[in-house]
């Protein structure tokens, strides 16, 4: 049994999901202000738009570092599935013959 990770397919997931996050944005800025009115249903859903937009900052970030560690986790199956290869080639090629 063969178990393995295809580093190019992962790569291209991995480079995909970091290009998607860099799209995400707004281009509103958080410290908007109503100055021509005070009518509180349009504050609050300004309020309410910061609050998102700061939610969806948090959010990429998130996605950044997961992102980050998927690629770092990727690399560590392909060194210890290389690691493993090697050791399991050295266990055969070590075997008296019979």
């Amino acid at each position: 049994m063969e178990i393995k990770i295809n580093m190019d397919e992962f790569l291209t997931v991995t480079s995909s999901l970091k290009s998607s996050t860099g799209n995400i944005s707004s281009s509103m800025k958080t410290n908007r202000t109503l100055e021509m009115t005070n009518i509180n249903p349009f504050t609050k859903d300004l309020e309410q738009t910061i609050t998102a937009i700061e939610l969806l900052e948090k959010y990429k970030a998130l996605l950044e570092s997961d992102n980050t560690i998927l690629k770092d986790t990727g690399e560590t199956m392909k060194e210890n599935d290389e690691q493993i290869a090697q050791a399991n080639n050295n266990a055969i090629d070590s075997q008296p013959i019979s």
